[in-house]
């Protein structure tokens, strides 16, 4: 059975610090870097049978395991107060490869990251 895996960035597993119904979890004390990304420490994961909604990620500081899932919820952070959330997501998409790189390694460019997962530049 496939599950979708969440890490705690800014605090460890515990009472309250999650949504219910998580099927495991593990605890990393002192934090440890996150698989996949260099630049960002996290303090254990939680994995659940169903994937979690972006707004559960957001409220419970959470970060997704899944590279697709992380894209796709860091495009949803910065859309979600405008009337056509998707639109900054198109627009990067829309972008040549060569350009979302340059973003990406110049000025560490999160959508720019994002959108090179999406495009399937980046995999893990």
């Amino acid at each position: 059975m496939p599950t979708h895996r969440y890490y705690f960035l800014n605090r460890p597993p515990g009472i309250a610090t999650h949504p219910k119904g998580e099927t495991r979890r593990q605890v990393w004390f002192p934090s440890r870097p996150m698989p996949g990304q260099v630049d960002r420490r996290v303090l254990g994961w939680v994995e659940y049978p169903e994937p979690l909604t972006h707004e559960q990620i957001w409220k419970w500081e959470l970060a997704p395991a899944d590279m697709g899932e992380q894209a796709e919820h860091v495009f949803w952070l910065d859309g979600r107060y405008d009337d056509d959330p998707e639109w900054l997501k198109k627009d990067y998409l829309a972008q040549p490869i060569d350009d979302l790189k340059r973003a990406y390694t110049e000025w560490k460019d999160d959508k720019a990251w994002a959108a090179l997962i999406l495009k399937g530049v980046i995999t893990a």
